[in-house]
């Protein structure tokens, strides 16, 4: 017996705590890869703004910089959390799977006992 069996969970409820667990970690991905990316589009933004103030490049607008940045952080923060998410659950349910199947076919090949053998 497992220890989240003695705590009251069953197969299927330890099923869904996992999956939850990929779901979350996916968000956490998605949420890393969008911040720092952000991040990254308004360091470039104060950096062309500087070199503007030096006369050194063209005048930038935030818009310019932080719109285009912000549509590619969002796919790409999407892409890794799903990346992330779906490997968890594709993990996840294939493992199970084997899980019942073995137990499927302990279950078959057990010897069944009567009454009177031991």
């Amino acid at each position: 017996m497992s220890w989240l069996e003695r705590a009251g969970f069953g197969r299927r409820r330890t099923l869904v705590l996992v999956l939850a667990g990929w779901l979350a970690a996916g968000a956490i991905v998605w949420n890393g890869v969008f911040d720092r990316m952000v991040v990254d589009a308004g360091r470039d933004y104060l950096r062309r703004q500087q070199l503007y103030q030096r006369n050194q490049g063209p005048p930038v607008t935030i818009t310019e910089i932080m719109g285009p940045a912000r549509a590619a952080a969002a796919q790409a923060a999407t892409r890794s959390g799903l990346a992330v998410a779906g490997g968890g659950f594709v993990l996840t349910v294939s493992v199970a799977a084997g899980w019942a199947a073995r137990r499927r076919r302990a279950a078959t090949s057990a010897p069944s006992r009567t009454a009177g053998s031991r």
